[in-house]
């Protein structure tokens, strides 16, 4: 069961079509080996006609995650476009995850993880996340990025759900928030519920000014620490812009400054007998 959740959350397909549903279902009957009891914090979803184009859950759950923090999730025919940044390791990657396994989970007729959820049908699934079984010989990060996103709007309609973690990520920065305009631009106009995580902060600033009609900001909140600085995560996703990724404080935390990267390499140098070797020392 847990393969093919975790299939569902996007590690090794990028679709999955209407008919598939059915035997997805079959596949996800044995789901109870991770809900356990379905009052566990699972309900019965109401499940809508794909023309509703809409999904209300009241604090969806991840349930690959040990101890996951809910979150709610909301799309309609007018707001279904969302760019959601913030710090890595925030939980943008887990909340976009949850949000396919319940539309997929209420597809086949499955309790969900959440505590209220109302979800309408869907004719497709797209998926987008980064993972080096997709890259075939020959084919690099971004044109493999590239492939993928025509075949999205090869085949996607407004009744669709695309779930996209980080896209064109594999070439430089301005190219990438370039291109980036460009798929949230053909997702505006396609109307289909779309959640698109990035760290390209003018993304949001495009949202910000209203360039595209359906989309709004989100961000994966979190808090500088009073004591000791660094971040704190909440692991909720709350409406507006995050304004930074926090890599340096994620850089700091995790001893790699440039003062501790000096220490270690000062120390290594000292245990290991280099130390006339290092430079400017």
């Amino acid at each position: 069961c847990t393969k093919y959740l975790e299939e569902l959350a996007g590690e090794h397909f990028s679709s999955i079509p209407t008919e598939g549903f059915k035997s997805l279902g079959l596949a996800l009957s044995a789901y109870a080996s991770f809900s356990e009891k379905m009052d566990n914090g699972f309900v019965r979803p109401t499940v809508l006609p794909k023309e509703s184009r809409r999904m209300n859950v009241k604090n969806a759950r991840n349930p690959l995650v040990e101890n996951p923090v809910p979150n709610d999730i909301v799309y309609d025919g007018e707001q279904n476009l969302f760019l959601i940044t913030g710090p890595n390791n925030g939980g943008k990657t887990t909340y976009v995850k949850s949000v396919g396994i319940v539309q997929a989970l209420a597809q086949a007729g499955l309790f969900v993880p959440a505590d209220q959820a109302e979800v309408s049908l869907v004719d497709n699934l797209y998926t987008h996340f980064v993972s080096p079984d997709d890259i075939t010989k020959g084919e690099g990060r971004y044109k493999n990025e590239l492939r993928r996103m025509d075949n999205i709007f090869e085949n996607a309609t407004p009744y669709s759900m695309v779930l996209l973690d980080e896209p064109c990520g594999g070439t430089s920065h301005e190219e990438g928030v370039e291109q980036s305009k460009n798929l949230l631009e053909g997702f505006d106009t396609l109307g289909c519920a779309t959640y698109f995580t990035t760290h390209m902060h003018s993304l949001a600033d495009e949202v910000k000014k209203d360039t595209y009609e359906s989309a709004r900001n989100f961000h994966a909140q979190c808090k500088k620490k009073l004591i000791g600085g660094g971040i704190k995560y909440t692991y909720k996703i709350v409406p507006g812009a995050s304004g930074k990724s926090y890599g340096k404080e994620i850089a700091d935390e995790m001893g790699l400054s440039s003062k501790d990267i000096k220490n270690t390499i000062r120390r290594n140098a000292r245990e290991n007998e280099f130390t006339n070797l290092l430079r400017g020392e």
